[in-house]
């Protein structure tokens, strides 16, 4: 009995120290039923954002979104399509098209450590990811399918108490899709047609009927 007291009170106490060490190692984020993470670092949103494709799911695709986010298309998809910024609501409407229209999305992806954001040019402690060896995978009902290999640089920042964020999220405030060496068009679609991500985006928000179909 006396042992089993010390026990008790040994891990009470080391208990009380984690808690007050301000050293102490970050307990991991939990994870729901789902499979998503908090997200509450950026390795969580990203694995979020990954995730989120793979289910197809619109709804946790706009919430791993800041406000202001913005997502830039490649030198080439500008000239294509003539545009070279979408804002958050262009880019998840697009983004909840594919999701509706496509039969299956497979993507995989080697998120790099997160590094410090260039400060002349991010606010600061904005975090930079880079997916790299990604592959996109998305199967449409005709049994065409395109796949989307360039890589992608990922900048998030965390929530603003001042907004009403919650102060310990992260959220992708921008999106920057690294230039391709070899990006073929997808106007006339063949199966294993390379694309963008850009690409992607655009062509099932100009895709009418997935548009319209994708609007809650």
């Amino acid at each position: 009995m006396g042992n089993s007291r010390c026990l008790l009170i040994l891990t009470a106490s080391a208990s009380l120290l984690w808690g007050c060490d301000a050293d102490a190692p970050t307990p991991p984020a939990l994870v729901a039923a789902d499979g998503y993470h908090q997200p509450t670092s950026p390795d969580s949103v990203v694995a979020n954002l990954l995730l989120a494709h793979n289910k197809r799911d619109r709804a946790q695709y706009a919430a791993v979104l800041a406000p202001e986010f913005r997502f830039f298309f490649t030198s080439v998809d500008i000239q294509r399509f003539g545009e070279s910024i979408w804002n958050k609501s262009q880019d998840s409407t697009g983004t909840a098209a594919m999701f509706h229209e496509a039969t299956d999305i497979d993507l995989i992806a080697s998120p790099a450590v997160p590094t410090e954001a260039d400060p002349n040019l991010f606010p600061p402690g904005t975090q930079l990811v880079r997916l790299h060896s990604v592959q996109m995978t998305v199967l449409q009902p005709d049994r065409v399918f395109f796949v989307v290999t360039t890589d992608q640089d990922l900048y998030l920042r965390l929530g603003n108490a001042a907004t009403g964020e919650d102060p310990t999220h992260w959220f992708i405030s921008e999106w920057h899709e690294i230039e391709p060496l070899n990006a073929a068009g997808i106007d006339e679609p063949t199966p294993v047609s390379p694309a963008t991500w850009g690409q992607m985006k655009y062509r099932y928000l100009a895709h009418a009927d997935a548009l319209s179909s994708a609007r809650p």
